[in-house]
């Protein structure tokens, strides 16, 4: 067993490929906004994943059932769960179901409203709440906290969905919601942050930046979930131009992998322990869904 695994014991659990293959649209709505999801035996709302305004709540990807796979249940000592950019709810719902008494913010006040149905939809009880990056809430709170934040790099001239803008480098908001966190957590508490982080030298910017957080109470690792990927397979959606990123070398262009954040919160200063290899995990798919093959609409 690895340092990593040791002190990370979630990411020994398997994540089947096929997994997010399950879900399916199985029903249209009236409006063609919205279409119905069923996944893990649970109804859902959604927006339709065309939707291209900028307020745009975001659907279920190959992401969102990788990290789902990661909820474990609680143990006896924990109880509360913190989903940071809840979406449609769907992570929060699955925590909720799990038995964690569960808090999901956003920023986005439709997609308070969306989570919310959910989970009248699905019988569960979760408190959903308009949050920036968590930072109203309880310190010393939250024993595990997932935070599926926006992670898309985004030229600053140009419009991308309230969902995905990460800055210009796409870990803008993972920056400024880590020292947030860490007052947020409970010793031995867990916080996942997936990223699409811009790799170079053998080394991506995530992990720069976990290295170097010296004065950090956080013990801090890597799942690395893909090779080197093009940044036009996320960013399709808004410009499709490689001159939008003329800020980035051409090897930067073609080189942001997926990585996941794994940390753990300690009572003294702690540190980076390494890089853990999954990359048969994440693919094309994971970033923009080829023909949306992971949902599938039912022609009426």
């Amino acid at each position: 067993m690895t340092p990593i695994e040791k002190n990370f014991p979630i990411i020994q659990k398997t994540f089947d490929k096929e997994f997010y293959l399950k879900g399916e649209y199985s029903e249209k709505l009236q409006f063609s906004d919205y279409l119905l999801l069923n996944w893990k035996n649970n109804t859902y709302i959604i927006e339709n994943p065309e939707s291209s305004h900028k307020e745009a709540v975001f659907p279920p990807h190959p992401e969102s059932a990788y990290l789902s796979s990661l909820i474990p249940n609680p143990t006896q000592n924990q109880k509360y769960f913190l989903d940071v950019g809840i979406g449609s709810g769907i992570l929060s719902i699955d925590a909720a179901k799990k038995g964690w008494k569960t808090i999901g913010v956003d920023i986005n006040p439709k997609a308070i409203k969306i989570a919310s149905i959910n989970a009248n939809l699905n019988d569960v009880h979760c408190k959903f709440q308009i949050d920036d990056l968590a930072r109203n809430q309880k310190e010393n709170f939250f024993d595990f906290c997932i935070a599926n934040l926006p992670f898309e790099p985004t030229p600053s001239d140009k419009l991308n969905f309230i969902h995905s803008d990460g800055g210009e480098y796409g870990d803008k908001l993972i920056k400024e919601f880590i020292p947030v966190v860490e007052n947020l957590m409970k010793k031995d508490g867990f916080v996942i942050l997936p990223s699409f982080s811009l790799f170079k030298n053998n080394e991506s910017d995530l992990e720069k930046h976990l290295k170097g957080l010296n004065k950090t109470n956080f013990l801090r690792a890597i799942i690395r979930l893909s090779q080197p990927l093009e940044l036009s397979l996320l960013s399709l959606r808004f410009e499709n131009s490689k001159n939008a990123y003329n800020y980035l070398t051409k090897e930067g262009y073609s080189h942001f992998v997926i990585d996941v954040g794994m940390l753990k919160k300690t009572n003294e200063k702690s540190e980076f322990i390494g890089v853990l290899y999954r990359n048969n995990i994440a693919d094309r798919s994971w970033i923009m869904p080829l023909e949306r093959k992971c949902f599938k609409k039912v022609k009426h």
